[in-house]
């Protein structure tokens, strides 16, 4: 029995399935109607944790106490990072506290990133802010790549801005 269906081959795509809140919320609009993204390409995967680490270093977490200390394990109640607002970036110790509590936060938070390092680059005087580096190895499976997102931190206004994957 002749098969009239058009053969298809199976594409080997890297990247790696969509987080579940990426699958749920701004869905494009098709003749379909709106259609989840299942699945991120590796540039889409790279920009899916840059936007990530934007909203957990842009949150607040409930209990800076629990989050400050070493003996403490973090849950999902404890997700974003303490207000940073009393310390000065212009302090070398204050700075390396700073980086330590945002890798302590992305390593807590980020399971795709592992080998986590985050320092601080520069003290940027015009905008009151610090310039930090983010390196990592993004992990997804048998994917790993590493990657960097520089990072401007205004500790005083509360900000965090990450830049795209370097």
């Amino acid at each position: 029995m002749k098969n009239n269906q058009k053969d298809h081959e199976l594409q080997y795509v890297e990247g790696a399935k969509a987080l579940l809140f990426d699958r749920l919320v701004n869905l494009p609009e098709t003749k379909l109607g709106y259609i989840p993204k299942k699945f991120f390409n590796r540039k889409e995967l790279k920009e899916s944790v840059r936007i990530e680490l934007g909203y957990l270093l842009n949150s607040r977490c409930s209990y800076p106490e629990r989050f400050l200390a070493d003996d403490e394990e973090l849950t999902v109640i404890d997700y974003g990072i303490p207000d940073l607002s009393h310390y000065s970036p212009q302090d070398p110790d204050h700075q390396k506290l700073i980086a330590d509590i945002i890798e302590k936060a992305i390593v807590t938070f980020e399971p795709r990133l592992q080998n986590v390092k985050v320092y601080v680059q520069e003290f940027i005087f015009i905008k009151w802010a610090l310039l930090i580096g983010i390196e990592a190895d993004l992990v997804i499976g048998s994917f790993v790549e590493p990657v960097a997102f520089p990072l401007v931190f205004n500790n005083k206004l509360g900000a965090a801005e990450i830049y795209g994957n370097q």
